[in-house]
């Protein structure tokens, strides 16, 4: 509401009483008296209304008030200030038209909840169904357009269409494939790597295996087969069994290595998007060179109340950079051999701990090469679809 009261006054005006320390007393009594309504803009002023400014002037032109009144502030005054510039005038009236007209106009297209199908394709084929930004408002039925949809698409089970403003928000709801899915299948659990076993934790299956035992890649751990006194079932078999793991690691570094520095940029073009449509405002006819980058920056135009407008500017800028070739010392190489092994360690330790870590490193001609032994427990346990004649 405070914003509201405040665009308001700027866009019809407002003038700014103001007075002496000694006199503030006074003038608040005044204006408690007057039953004026003016909000504290400093600590001697005071922001009037129109209606309210006039009472006032009338008691300062017949010395009745002690005080000084300002012109008029907020568009009144900026217009009247640039009124020489017709240009600025002319515009500021056809886009505060442009945004009348387009407020009952669809300004973006907001989808989620889709997961297999591209946001790209759901613009696209919504596009078809006339539902994108330009489209009128008052002629799109959210009903209607979402049936329409989800009867020309089986993968879409649901589609809900709304509006918030000029906002256009799709949320879809795709259909679950009726093929049984793998993870429900009967299966066992093998060895993903050849192991000690130190540990398990079995849900579901018969157990194949001891701590102890070592076991292969591909040796099955937990049995999906079980048997019953009548019949033989084949179940899905679930749980964890841990090993320890003896892995070697490798990590090469190259000595001789290159970097990027940046000499220069260029704006190369620029592009105004409204409802949709790219208009190409300025642009470099410049061919890109190999030693050249391009940074594209959208930027959304929004009101104050945080409302995006139905426009936003593309600035498609080109980065020149010269390439420089230099020697890593032993130093580097092996602090950045260190930084990828312990990238490849977390990701073996996701689910898991480390026991014993010992590492090597030597220079090789232009190659700086860690050797790395690792021992280690994790989870060996991965699913092995049984397949049944």
């Amino acid at each position: 509401m405070k914003m509201i009261h405040k665009a308001l006054r700027f866009l019809f005006g407002y003038y700014i009483l103001s007075c002496e320390p000694e006199r503030k007393a006074s003038i608040l009594n005044f204006l408690i008296r007057e039953e004026v309504v003016a909000p504290l803009a400093g600590e001697c002023s005071w922001i009037l209304s129109r209606n309210e400014a006039r009472r006032v002037r009338e008691l300062i032109n017949g010395k009745k008030l002690n005080a000084s009144l300002s012109e008029i502030q907020g568009l009144p005054r900026l217009l009247w200030e640039k009124r020489h510039r017709v240009g600025l005038l002319i515009g500021f009236i056809l886009a505060w038209i442009l945004v009348i007209y387009t407020s009952g106009m669809v300004w973006r297209v907001d989808i989620s909840g889709n997961k297999e199908v591209s946001t790209e394709t759901v613009q696209a084929e919504l596009e078809a169904l006339g539902l994108a930004p330009g489209a009128k408002i008052a002629l799109i039925d959210p009903v209607s357009l979402s049936e329409a949809y989800r009867l020309s698409h089986h993968d879409i089970a649901h589609m809900d269409v709304y509006f918030v403003g000029t906002v256009a928000h799709v949320r879809v709801i795709e259909t679950e494939n009726g093929e049984p899915s793998p993870s429900h299948a009967p299966s066992h659990l093998v060895a993903s790597r050849d192991a000690v076993i130190r540990s398990f934790d079995v849900h579901h299956g018969t157990l194949k295996v001891k701590e102890g035992s070592v076991v292969r890649a591909g040796e099955v751990l937990v049995s999906g087969f079980a048997e019953g006194a009548h019949e033989n079932m084949f179940l899905r078999a679930e749980g964890r069994v841990y090993g320890e793991v003896c892995e070697d690691i490798t990590v090469e570094i190259p000595l001789k290595t290159s970097q990027n520095i940046v000499c220069g940029t260029e704006t190369m073009g620029i592009k105004i998007n409204f409802l949709g449509k790219n208009i190409n405002f300025c642009g470099n006819s410049g061919k890109m060179i190999p030693t050249c980058g391009t940074i594209v920056k959208r930027d959304i135009l929004t009101l104050p109340n945080g409302k995006t407008l139905p426009f936003s500017v593309m600035t498609t800028t080109a980065v020149f950079y010269e390439t420089k070739e230099y020697r890593l010392t032993e130093r580097e190489a092996t602090r950045l051999a260190m930084a990828s092994l312990n990238r490849r360690l977390r990701g073996l330790l996701a689910d898991g701990y480390l026991i014993t870590k010992s590492t090597t490193t030597e220079i090789t001609g232009d190659t700086c090469i860690l050797k790395c032994r690792v021992t280690y427990v994790t989870n060996i346990a991965e699913e092995q679809e049984i397949l049944l004649s």
